[in-house]
């Protein structure tokens, strides 16, 4: 009998496990096809995801609130990845032009902002770069957003 309450708890611990393996997995595989030309190894991934999950909150839950394609480009961001900049710089800096213009800002000024918010996000601004605050909580190109318009 007692093998057998073992063996039950075992099979349901490994379940568990590779359920949320299996999600992780499947949040690895999303971001890849969402960044096919970025390329960033899966456990660092993992690890980075890990650090941004609130305390208290499930795993597995976390995880399906946070933007976790977006996670995957401010990692490979954060680690210094080219291509993964130029993939930042097109899907949230270009988008800044029109922002910007429709509150009224000329486009000497949109051109400081956006080189200001690159330097910030990704190189730093006399501390570390920005990206390493992004959380998923919210996409990667609303945050970007907030903060140019709150800049400008």
């Amino acid at each position: 009998m007692p093998d057998e309450a073992y063996n039950e708890a075992y099979d349901e611990a490994y379940e568990v496990l590779r359920t949320r393996e299996a999600i992780l997995l499947d949040a690895f595989r999303a971001a890849q096809h969402v960044f096919p030309t970025v390329v960033l190894p899966f456990d660092v991934f993992i690890a980075y995801l890990r650090e941004r999950i609130p305390a208290g909150i499930p795993e597995s839950l976390a995880l399906r609130q946070m933007h976790t394609a977006d996670l995957y480009l401010a990692c490979a961001c954060a680690r210094g990845d080219v291509c993964a900049m130029a993939t930042f710089d097109a899907r949230c800096v270009h988008g800044l032009d029109r922002v910007l213009r429709k509150m009224g800002i000329g486009a000497d000024v949109t051109a400081e902002v956006k080189q200001d918010i690159r330097r910030r996000v990704l190189v730093g601004d006399g501390g570390p770069p920005e990206i390493g605050d992004f959380s998923g909580r919210g996409d990667l190109r609303s945050w970007i957003r907030i903060m140019a318009v709150r800049q400008a």
